[in-house]
């Protein structure tokens, strides 16, 4: 990689002004194709800091002139935080792609089978076909749990297993999704199979930490309530789309059925991701982009399960 274009960001930093170094940083298509290679290496905190050490080394090999140290440590702190928040929009836009990922990328809905739908073990419980077959929840269902999970029967049941707990590292990941799964060939960009790799690394939790057996949340229903009515985080409220009874159509969706009272209670293992990650398709936004946490959405399900599931007749 060519190091002129290191002067000016480094300029930025000598001047105080981290905000525009990061900006020159992002607008260097060399940059980011480096970028986009190291973080589908990433699959820990502890890699990430080896990484920015080597390219430590790198930079004082190469612009022992330009760098000193004090100048270098600030470059490698810009460094850390772009690393830390690219790693944050990929767990969340991968979190989102694990639901309907054409609805986030833009690639073509899929009308013929995923290639490892025919080899599911359970071929009758789950008659779905076509862009179905492609959905990750679909087999590995919504607590990320697969057939020892909520989808451990009825209608989608596989009987493939789960998800959760895997020890595979983000490139591993990364070619069983773009190889095994045909993603490479479905119409998603390596960034697109790179991002669901940073969700399934870095981006599950246990379900069972803020809900019961029964997929009752265990949270505050004041709390809760408070945090429908004026939103988590900096996101917009909750009752801003649906209203204050969760009753209303969101804008723009007319049709919209699936009250948050009702799916809270018929399937809150979904509720729970579309809350963390968003509704693909929609304006919905993701609590995690909004700074909210897991317990935000514990106190939210708490409180949304008590709310009418239909509207009265």
């Amino acid at each position: 990689m060519r190091s002129g274009w290191l002067v000016g960001p480094v300029r930025k930093i000598l001047a105080n002004d981290k905000d525009d170094a990061v900006l020159l940083f992002r607008k260097k298509d060399s940059w980011l194709k480096c970028f986009a290679r190291i973080t589908r290496t990433l699959n820990s905190r502890a890699r990430l800091a080896q990484t920015i050490a080597q390219c430590s080394r790198d930079v004082t090999n190469k612009h022992k002139q330009l760098l000193r140290c004090h100048t270098l440590l600030s470059v490698l702190n810009i460094f850390q935080d772009f690393f830390a928040a690219r790693t944050v929009f990929s767990v969340i836009r991968g979190g989102a792609m694990y639901d309907k990922w054409w609805a986030i990328t833009g690639a073509a809905k899929p009308t013929t089978d995923n290639p490892l739908w025919a080899s599911r073990p359970d071929t009758t419980s789950n008659s779905r076909t076509g862009a179905d077959t492609w959905r990750c929840k679909e087999c590995h269902g919504w607590d990320y749990k697969g057939v020892d999970g909520a989808y451990a029967g009825g209608s989608h049941r596989t009987g493939i297993a789960g998800i959760f707990g895997t020890t595979k590292t983000a490139q591993e990941v990364f070619d069983l999704l773009k190889t095994d799964h045909a993603y490479g060939t479905a119409g998603l960009t390596d960034e697109d199979i790179s991002d669901l790799a940073a969700f399934v690394t870095e981006g599950l939790i246990d379900t069972d930490s803020i809900m019961d057996v029964n997929g009752t949340f265990i949270g505050g229903v004041e709390t809760g309530q408070r945090l429908y009515d004026s939103g988590i985080g900096t996101n917009i409220s909750c009752a801003a789309c649906h209203g204050q009874l969760g009753l209303i159509p969101p804008p723009g969706h007319p049709d919209f059925d699936a009250y948050v009272g009702l799916l809270s209670n018929e399937n809150p293992w979904e509720f729970r991701h579309k809350v963390q990650f968003g509704h693909p398709g929609t304006a919905m936004p993701s609590s995690v982009a909004g700074g909210g946490t897991i317990l935000d959405v514990a106190d939210i399900g708490t409180y949304v399960q008590t709310l009418p599931q239909e509207p009265a007749p």
